[in-house]
């Protein structure tokens, strides 16, 4: 037994040899042509399907890695862009603001000019939350010439009157102030009437004649009783009329043509008041 498995061996050392040999040669001989040998062909052939796997998993993982990349470069953008858009609605916002600021003041200078009191121009400073419709403080004072009882005014028309001064600013009360009266005088009947404050957003004209000529959309404006309030400065439009309680006089009530809380600058009519 031990014989014939020696003589086997020595049989398969033979034929591994022989095949050595042979490969040797297709070798040699694929070398001089230029071609692979029948070996390596059969390598190559199975090798092959691995190769285009590993090639496709190498695409596909740099691929992956391109597509990535693109996406933060695009999330960059994005958020770079949108930077880019709240700055600029903040750049029109103020320009907005601006070219409003700028368009009041050129009416402010042009009604100051035309306007045949001397005026004297304020800005509303502080308001209080307690009076925010009805009072406010402005940054002139008696060392600018403002006293107490003075008309403050706007070029849409009468805002109200100075009741409280100090060296450098004043408090003013808005003609829809309860405390607050002026002579009015429809405009285009000419009926006289007392315009006092009725709530943040109303004036009550009263004290008109029970057959005075007054309708809705007639425009009040000041009478200039009493010398201290100047003449022809509107006051607001009529949006009812009515007969007051006794039925021997008149009644109306007047969308003012300008509202303390929605006016940012003004102008003081600069008149002795004794």
């Amino acid at each position: 037994m031990s014989r014939h498995f020696k003589n086997a061996k020595v049989f398969i050392l033979i034929i591994l040899l022989i095949l050595a040999g042979i490969l040797a040669a297709a070798h040699n001989r694929a070398a001089s042509t230029g071609r692979p040998s029948f070996v390596e062909e059969v390598v190559l052939t199975i090798a092959k399907p691995f190769q285009s796997a590993a090639s496709g998993i190498g695409d596909l993982f740099s691929g992956i890695g391109k597509s990535l990349r693109t996406r933060r470069a695009i999330r960059a953008e994005n958020e770079r862009l949108r930077e880019e858009v709240r700055r600029l609605n903040l750049e029109v916002i103020r320009l907005r603001e601006e070219a409003a600021e700028a368009a009041r003041l050129r009416e402010a200078f042009s009604f100051k000019e035309s306007f045949p009191e001397k005026l004297l121009a304020a800005r509303i400073i502080s308001r209080e939350p307690s009076s925010w419709f009805v009072t406010a403080t402005i940054n002139r004072g008696s060392s600018s010439g403002v006293q107490p009882a003075q008309a403050v005014i706007t070029p849409r028309g009468l805002l109200g009157q100075v009741f409280s001064v100090s060296k450098n600013s004043a408090q003013i009360r808005a003609l829809t102030d309860p405390q607050s009266g002026v002579g009015g005088m429809v405009q285009r009947s000419r009926a006289i009437g007392l315009c006092l404050g009725h709530d943040s957003d109303t004036i009550e004209m009263s004290e008109l004649a029970k057959d005075a000529d007054i309708a809705v959309g007639d425009i009040v404006v000041t009478s200039g009783t009493g010398g201290v309030i100047p003449k022809g400065v509107p006051i607001g439009r009529v949006i009812k009329v009515g007969i007051a309680k006794g039925g021997f006089t008149k009644s109306a009530w007047l969308k003012p043509s300008v509202r303390i809380d929605q006016t940012e600058e003004c102008f003081v009519v600069i008149k002795r008041v004794d």
